[in-house]
């Protein structure tokens, strides 16, 4: 990742690691260009990442067919004793938040 600038102009070197604390600074320029410059970075790399999705999901899928689950869901969470109701949960509770999310990116 490239260097990224906060309010004052001071660079600031983005890694995976530093990203989450520059997410959580009050210097909403640097949570922006922290933003833009790591999914930037990602969005360079879409379509191989586009294909790791889609194989693991199919793979996801065969397990299940194979293993009898309802669908890929239970058979990716049952081998840790999650409940898909749990998964549900999960989900609705990010979809409530990211509205927060995006106000303060």
């Amino acid at each position: 990742f490239n260097d990224i600038l906060d309010s004052e102009g001071n660079a600031h070197p983005l890694t995976e690691g530093s990203y989450g604390v520059f997410m959580q600074s009050k210097d909403r320029t640097l949570r922006e260009n922290a933003f833009k410059e790591l999914f930037g970075t990602y969005g360079k790399f879409k379509n191989a990442i586009g294909m790791m999705l889609s194989s693991n999901m199919k793979t996801f899928n065969l397990k299940a067919k194979l293993r009898n689950y309802k669908g890929p869901i239970e058979a990716s969470l049952s081998p840790n004793n999650i409940p898909v109701a749990v998964y549900d949960n999960s989900l609705e509770t990010i979809g409530e938040g990211v509205g927060a999310l995006h106000r303060y990116v």
